[in-house]
């Protein structure tokens, strides 16, 4: 399975990599602590925007019992009603909940990709998404598309990082600063809706 087209919004090895439009090393939305949202734990189907081909992809937001929370996606294709003639495919994740202003926050580190490390091995940033609950049950994903508004606050001293020769930028201010620009900020970040997740019942 192709996992970047199957569920872009969650996938460890490639788009949780320095190709990201932003990476930090600082989970953002935790300036007031780790934040743990019940209903976001549990098993959801993964639905890509625009994505009709016949895919089946699932998350499931795992609770530890040290408070912290890890994912566990998993996919497969799907060819003429039977599943194709390959291997399925299932990542880890490192997620830390948080929330800044009125936005709440996945950050996402990959861990495993079908029981390995990743490869080539991802540096050990998060990711940052937004999500949205939504009044019918789902929730919504968003990413950061267009960085220029971050690579404005690295060039400009509000934000701590640096700006790659590719434009992606990652972070390495602490969580207070990280906080007060994404609780301002956001609106104009994350404006594109990867996908949505649909509870599994």
């Amino acid at each position: 399975m192709n996992m970047l087209r199957a569920f872009a919004f969650l996938t460890a090895f490639s788009f949780l990599s320095a190709c990201a439009a932003v990476s930090t090393d600082t989970p953002i939305g935790i300036s007031g602590g780790r934040q743990m949202d019940a209903q976001l734990l549990g098993g959801w189907k993964i639905v890509q925007l625009g994505n009709q081909t016949e895919e089946h992809a699932y998350v499931f937001f795992l609770p530890l019992k040290d408070g912290s929370v890890q994912a566990l996606a998993a996919g497969w294709d799907m060819m003429n009603g039977a599943p194709e003639k390959k291997d399925g495919s299932w990542v880890t994740y490192d997620i830390v909940l948080g929330k800044a202003g009125e936005y709440r926050f996945i950050n996402a580190r990959p861990l495993l990709e079908d029981g390995k490390p990743p490869q080539p091995a991802p540096d050990s940033a998060y990711v940052p998404l937004l999500y949205r609950q939504e009044s019918n049950g789902t929730v919504t994903i968003f990413t950061i598309i267009e960085n220029q508004t971050v690579r404005d606050a690295v060039q400009s001293g509000r934000l701590k990082g640096t700006v790659s020769s590719g434009q992606s930028v990652h972070l390495t201010s602490d969580a207070n600063a990280l906080d007060e620009f994404f609780a301002t900020e956001a609106p104009k970040l994350f404006t594109e809706p990867m996908g949505s997740l649909q509870p599994l019942n």
